[in-house]
């Protein structure tokens, strides 16, 4: 049931970040340039119809004539940045199995760090430097049929959380029974106005603005998480603010700075970490969101 991943999303940015602003326009124009060309097509197609055969054989070199004529990899492929990964990713198959002694651990990552050159995979060879035995299987090797059973990723609301920071247990404890008190009447009778939201958050409202929601018959729901308590740790009532393109000074619907203070009023333990909630928090917004370009979330 659990699902954890190997590496934390800022580690994918981090492919991009690290690269000068001079080789991502050179990027976009060869990628431009190659997109309109049918030879380079001809050749992409001819070396991802040969990918089955290298998946089999566990070697890229397979490809390696195709791979040529195709020219440099684009980032989130090139294979030096994939091999700097696998120590991180290898690092991170220890820790999972150090949190989950005594079982089995299915782990599942891209062909990229299983494919290399004559054989060789970056990831492969870090686990083995960081004592693990490797071996492929073969037809003959079975699975007994599992009978562990645990609340998962999605049932602990931590889809979004970054792996390498983690919530007190009580946070995580207080937020599974906290939902559960709940049900389906989250809102507990509460009810927000704002004078000022509609004018300010409509997508065509190009200036910088700020506003601010007012909670209604929120004692219920305050009395309800001040009282809650579990494991020892009490709930306490946070107001979560939206920052939308925080310290813009530009204007324009999608550009300008817009904020949002106290859109949601949400209990918590008082024992998580504030600054991981917010990153959280943020992470969700900007997977519900897919007008956000960059956006901020304080609790």
């Amino acid at each position: 049931r659990p699902a954890f991943g190997l590496d934390d999303i800022n580690q994918r940015c981090l492919l991009f970040e690290s690269r000068a602003e001079a080789d991502e326009v050179e990027t976009a124009r060869r990628l431009a340039a190659d997109l309109g060309d049918a030879a380079w097509i001809g050749n992409a197609s001819a070396m991802y119809a040969g990918l089955p055969e290298a998946i089999r054989c566990g070697d890229l070199s397979a490809t390696a004539g195709r791979q040529e004529r195709l020219g440099p990899s684009v980032p989130w492929l090139d294979a030096a940045r994939v091999r700097a990964r696998a120590p991180a990713l290898a690092a991170r198959v220890a820790e999972v199995l150090a949190q989950h002694g005594g079982q089995v651990v299915l782990v599942t990552v891209g062909v990229q760090h299983l494919l290399g050159a004559n054989g060789t995979s970056g990831f492969l060879q870090s686990l083995e430097d960081s004592g693990f035995a490797v071996a492929r299987l073969d037809n003959s090797h079975t699975c007994e049929h599992s009978t562990f059973s645990a609340k998962g990723t999605k049932e602990l609301d931590q889809c979004f959380a970054p792996l390498d920071r983690v919530q007190p247990k009580s946070c995580d404890q207080f937020k599974v029974e906290w939902a559960d008190i709940l049900g389906k009447d989250t809102m507990q009778g509460r009810s927000k106005v704002s004078s000022d939201c509609r004018s300010c958050v409509r997508p065509d409202v190009a200036r910088s603005c700020t506003c601010s929601i007012r909670w209604r018959n929120d004692t219920r729901f305050k009395e309800l998480c001040r009282n809650t308590s579990v494991g020892g740790v009490e709930g306490k009532v946070y107001e979560l603010d939206l920052f939308r393109n925080p310290g813009s000074k530009e204007e324009g619907p999608s550009t300008a700075e817009k904020n949002v203070r106290g859109i949601f009023m949400n209990c918590y333990a008082s024992s998580c970490d504030i600054p991981l909630l917010e990153e959280t928090e943020t992470r969700i917004w900007y997977s519900s969101d897919p007008t956000l370009s960059f956006g901020k979330v304080t609790v």
